[in-house]
C-alpha cells in the first residue's frame, strides 16, 4: 500500500444538518453544513474529536482569549486551514514509508505479529486467547480494516491504551483516561467547527510549538524507550506541551505490504488495500506526571501527584460533577474547562461537559461510558459560595449511601449495583437543586429550605429502595432477633428501617448546614411513621358514623341516623350468631349499613364492602370501648400494665396475619379484642384493616398480583404499627 495523506485524504466521515453523510479531508471542517463527526464506534468519535482539536491545537493556538474570540466570530476560511496544517504534513503521513503516523520510526523485527482486531481496545488479549476464554468478544471478530478505520483505531488505541502487558505502556494519561469536552447547548444547531473550537485554549510561548518535529510528534524520530533496568520515562519538560495530544506510549507498525481486498469490518465499505495485521514491540514512551488539558485530575494526598480522572464501573455519577467543572482540595477540572470559564460568555446559550472513556479492569476493556454534565459560569465566581455550599450537599450524598448499604446487609438484599443505582436514580434532582440553589444565590433565606428539602430527597430515596427490598415481596416471611440490651425480640425488618432514620439524622451534614431546630424537626416528622396511621379505604367521614354506631350498641336507648335503638340488645344479638349469613339479618348490622349507604352512594355497590362490613359488624361487638390512642394493631402489641407480656403474643400475632379464611381471620380477630378487654381497641381503624384484608383476600382468590406498594397491604401496615410499639398500656 503506498502512503496517504491524513490532511488530503477525505477519511473522516461527517453528517450535515440535512442528514447526509460524507467524508471529508480536515481542512473541510470550514464547512457550515457540517453537524457532526459520524463514526459508529462510540470510541472512535471520541478519539477523532481530540485528534482535530490537537490538529487545531497544535496549528492555530490562538495567544489569548481575544484571538481565540476573533476566530469564534468570524470563522477560519479554507485557505487558513489549509496553510495551517501543512505545517505538519509530514506528520500526518500514513502507510509504509516512515515516518508515519503514530507508529514506531524503526522497522521492528517481525517476531509478533499480531491479528489487525489487536487495535481494538475490547479485543481479547493474548492471555484470553491462550487459555480459550474469550467468551464475549470473540477472536477474530474483526479481520480486516480499511485504512481510514485502521488510522482512526491507532490514533484511538495511542490515546486510550491500557496496561497491555510487560513493557507495553500505558497512555500519556494512564490506562483509560475520561475526557471532557465543553459543547453547545443541545438543541442549538451548531456546526462541527466551533464544537471543537471550544476546547482550543490560548497557549504561551513556551507552550507553543516552535517547530513541528518529534517534540510534539514522537513518531518522527526514534523512539524514547522504556527499556529496564533504566525504565526511562518522558517528563513534560523533556517535549513540547501539545505531544498531549500526539502521545504514542505503544511501538505499532501496521504491515502495509499484506493488504487485501473485500470490505472493511469496522465502516462496511470496499476496499482494496484492507490492512489484516500489525506488529508491536513493548517499552514504548513511559510518560510520567503530563498534564492533559481536556482531562480532570485529582491529587495524590500522600504523594501530592496528580492523577487522571478514569472510567469506573457505572460510569461517571454527579459525584464527581463537581470537580469535572471546577476545582477543589482533592480534583480540579480540566484546563479546557477553566478556560471556557473565564471566556466569560455573554450570550445565554448554555453549555455542559461531554464525558466519556473506557472503564478498564487492568488490561480489560469492561465497558464504554459517555456522560454530560451541565456546566454554570456561576461556580466560577469567586466571590460566591456556591461551591462550598454544593461540596457540603454532595458530602450528604456520599455519607447517605453506606447507611443505606448498612440496612440492606442487616435484611441481606445487599447488591452490587445498589450504589450505581443510588448515584443514577438522585441524579436529577440533584442538579435541579443545583439550579435552584443558584437562582437563590443571593438570597440566603431561600436556601435553607433547598437544603432541607434535598436532605429529605435523599430521605425519600433510601427509605423507598429499603422498604421495596424489605417489604416487596408479600410471600416473605419477618424475621425477628433478641435484642440483648432489652431482652426482647425485635422485627429485623422494622428494627433496620428505625436505625435507617436515626442514623440519617446524626450525619454532621446537619450541623454543618446549620438546619434550624425547628425545620429539622419538621422534615422529621413529615418523614416518620405518620403515614402509616392513614387509612385506605374508608374515610374520615365513615369514621365518624362508626364512632357513633359503637357509642349507640354501648347503650339502652340511643339515636342513630334518624332512628332510636336498643344498641346493648342489638350488640347481644351480633354477638350470638353462628353463620356470617345470620349478620345480613341482624338490625345492628343493617342499620350501620344504611348510615354509610346514606353517607356514600357508591358504598353499597361494592360487593367487598358489603362482605367487609358483614365482619367488622360481627367483630366490632364484642369490644369494650373505643380507645383512639394508637393504630389498632399498635395495641395489640402494648405491654400489660405491670409485665412484659404483650397483649397479643408475636405468635398469635403471626397466625392472625397469615389467616386463610374470613372465618379464621374474625375469630382470631374477637380472641383479640376480647384480650384486650376494658382497655379497647381502635375502632376505626381495626375497621380499615379488616376492609383492606377482604380486598386483598378477593385478589388472592382471582390470582391477582398483591399490590406492589408494600405499605397499602395490610401485612406490613400491621407488622409495621405491631412491632414499633412496645409502651404499656395506659389504660
Amino acid at each position: 500500500m503506498s502512503s496517504l495523506s491524513l490532511l488530503d485524504e477525505k477519511w473522516i466521515p461527517v453528517v450535515h444538518f440535512d442528514g447526509h453523510l460524507s467524508k471529508i479531508q480536515p481542512s473541510q471542517l470550514v464547512d457550515e453544513t457540517i453537524s457532526d463527526l459520524a463514526y459508529l464506534r462510540p470510541d472512535f468519535q471520541g478519539a477523532a474529536y481530540q485528534f482535530l482539536i490537537g490538529l487545531l491545537q497544535t496549528t492555530l493556538s490562538p495567544e489569548d482569549n481575544s484571538e481565540w474570540r476573533e476566530y469564534w466570530n468570524n470563522g477560519f476560511s479554507l485557505q487558513q486551514l489549509t496553510e495551517a496544517f501543512e505545517q505538519v504534513r509530514t506528520a500526518m503521513q500514513f502507510g509504509a514509508t516512515k515516518p508515519s503516523f503514530m507508529q514506531d520510526f524503526a522497522l521492528l523485527d517481525g517476531r509478533n505479529k499480531v491479528p489487525i482486531s489487536g487495535l481494538l481496545i475490547e479485543a481479547p488479549g493474548e492471555n484470553a486467547l491462550k487459555r480459550n476464554t474469550d467468551h464475549f468478544i470473540k477472536r477474530d471478530f474483526v479481520k480486516a480494516m480499511c485504512p481510514h478505520c485502521a488510522a482512526m483505531a491507532l490514533f484511538t488505541l495511542q490515546t486510550n491504551a491500557p496496561s497491555g502487558g510487560q513493557g507495553h505502556r500505558v497512555s500519556l494519561r494512564g490506562g483509560g483516561p475520561i475526557t471532557t469536552l465543553i459543547m453547545p447547548e443541545l438543541n442549538k444547531p451548531t456546526p462541527l467547527w466551533k464544537k471543537l473550537w471550544l476546547n482550543v485554549i490560548p497557549l504561551d510561548d513556551e507552550e507553543r510549538p516552535q517547530q513541528f518535529d518529534a517534540s510534539v510528534f514522537p513518531w518522527l524520530a526514534p523512539t524514547k524507550t522504556s527499556e529496564p533496568p533504566k525504565n526511562l520515562s518522558l517528563f513534560p519538560d523533556q517535549a513540547n506541551y501539545c505531544q498531549s495530544f500526539w502521545g504514542m506510549p505503544r511501538r505499532i507498525e501496521l504491515d502495509f505490504h499484506q493488504t487485501e481486498q473485500g470490505q472493511c469490518d469496522i465502516c462496511g465499505e470496499t476496499s482494496t488495500q484492507l490492512i489484516t495485521q500489525y506488529q508491536t514491540k513493548n517499552y514504548g514512551i513511559q510518560y510520567q506526571h503530563w498534564l492533559h488539558p481536556l482531562t480532570p485530575y485529582r491529587t495524590n494526598k500522600k504523594t501530592g501527584e496528580q492523577l487522571a480522572i478514569k472510567g469506573q464501573p457505572g460510569g461517571l455519577v454527579y459525584r464527581d460533577w463537581l470537580g469535572m467543572v471546577s476545582a477543589n482540595d482533592d480534583m480540579h477540572s480540566a484546563r479546557v474547562v477553566t478556560t471556557h470559564l473565564d471566556r466569560n460568555f455573554k450570550d445565554k446559550q448554555h453549555y455542559h461537559l461531554w464525558c466519556f472513556g473506557y472503564d478498564f479492569d487492568n488490561m480489560k476493556a469492561r465497558c464504554w461510558y459517555e456522560h454530560t454534565f451541565p456546566v454554570y459560569p456561576d461556580l466560577a465566581d469567586p466571590n460566591s459560595d456556591l461551591k462550598e455550599i454544593i461540596a457540603q450537599v454532595l458530602a450528604l450524598s456520599k455519607d447517605t449511601f453506606p447507611i443505606l448499604s448498612k440496612a440492606m446487609t442487616t435484611i441481606n438484599k445487599q447488591s452490587d449495583i445498589l450504589e450505581i443505582a443510588f448515584w443514577k436514580e438522585t441524579e436529577l434532582p440533584f442538579y435541579q437543586f443545583v439550579k435552584q440553589l443558584i437562582e437563590q444565590k443571593d438570597n440566603s433565606s431561600g436556601r435553607q429550605p433547598l437544603l432541607v428539602d434535598w436532605a429529605k430527597t435523599l430521605l425519600d430515596y433510601i427509605i423507598q429502595v429499603y422498604d421495596k427490598a424489605a417489604f416487596g415481596d408479600p410471600n416473605q416471611p419477618f424475621k425477628y432477633l433478641k435484642n440483648n440490651k432489652t431482652n426482647q425480640e425485635v422485627c429485623i425488618q422494622f428494627s433496620a428501617r428505625e436505625e435507617l432514620f436515626s442514623n440519617f439524622y446524626k450525619l454532621t451534614y446537619f450541623k454543618k448546614i446549620k438546619i434550624a431546630n425547628n425545620l429539622a424537626c419538621k422534615m422529621e416528622n413529615k418523614m416518620s411513621n405518620s403515614f402509616m396511621k392513614k387509612s385506605i379505604i374508608l374515610k374520615e367521614n365513615h369514621k365518624i358514623i362508626i364512632d357513633d354506631w359503637f357509642s349507640m350498641l354501648q347503650q339502652r336507648q340511643y339515636g342513630f341516623n334518624g332512628g332510636t335503638y336498643n344498641g346493648r340488645q342489638l350488640r347481644a344479638n351480633l354477638r350470638h350468631v353462628t353463620d356470617f349469613y345470620e349478620i345480613f339479618s341482624q338490625e345492628g348490622y343493617r342499620i350501620l349499613n344504611q348510615a354509610l349507604v346514606d353517607q356514600d352512594n357508591a358504598f353499597n355497590d361494592d360487593q367487598i364492602h358489603q362482605q367487609a362490613l358483614v365482619y367488622f359488624s360481627w367483630v366490632a361487638s364484642f369490644a369494650d370501648s373505643n380507645n383512639a390512642n394508637a393504630p389498632f394493631a399498635s395495641q395489640l402489641s402494648e405491654k400489660v400494665r405491670g409485665g412484659e407480656r404483650n397483649f397479643l403474643s408475636r405468635l398469635c400475632f403471626e397466625q392472625l396475619l397469615a389467616s386463610q379464611t374470613p372465618e379464621e381471620f374474625c375469630y382470631l380477630l374477637i380472641q383479640a379484642i376480647k384480650i384486650r378487654g376494658k382497655n379497647g381497641v381502635n375502632l376505626f381503624s381495626l375497621a380499615d384493616g379488616i376492609f383492606l384484608w377482604v380486598r386483598e383476600w378477593h385478589e388472592r382468590q382471582q390470582n391477582l398480583p398483591s399490590n406492589t406498594d408494600p405499605f397499602k397491604r395490610l401485612s406490613v401496615r400491621w407488622a409495621m404499627d405491631y412491632n414499633s410499639t412496645k409502651k404499656p398500656s395506659k389504660e
